[in-house]
């Protein structure tokens, strides 16, 4: 029994599994409408939490000993050495990243769209009207 024990608490598949399980006892209690949209919202989302939960629980762990000893520090991923980024500091740097790449690709559009509109007006100014 303790060998299945560890086995569930080391592994990060039983992250999956979980939210599999929720997420399939879910999908079978809409399908029989027996639970209503909010509800089913609510499921998932404890699914989710759930699987983050078994996947980071060194991380869930030290912020639930520190909440319960008043202390409130920001945290690293586990297993980040020191002087790598913090994860707010990845999010920022990957939301700064997705955002420059996202007007890059804004312009590009409008320059098309410049360039389309330009053909298409002098497509309209060399045709001969017709009556």
């Amino acid at each position: 029994m303790q060998e299945f024990y560890n086995c569930l608490i080391n592994v990060n598949g039983m992250a999956f599994g979980t939210g599999v399980i929720i997420f399939l006892i879910t999908l079978f209690l809409v399908a029989k409408r027996l639970i209503g949209f909010t509800l089913t919202l609510l499921f998932l989302l404890f699914a989710l939490v759930a699987a983050f939960g078994v996947a980071n629980k060194d991380l869930v762990r030290k912020y639930f000993e520190n909440l319960s000893k008043g202390k409130t520090e920001t945290y690293q991923a586990s297993g980040a050495k020191a002087g790598e980024a913090t994860i707010s500091e990845q999010l920022q740097k990957a939301y700064d990243d997705l955002k420059s790449e996202f007007d890059i690709q804004k312009k590009k559009f409008q320059s098309f769209l410049e360039e389309k509109r330009a053909s298409e007006g002098k497509k309209e100014e060399t045709k001969p009207e017709q009556r």
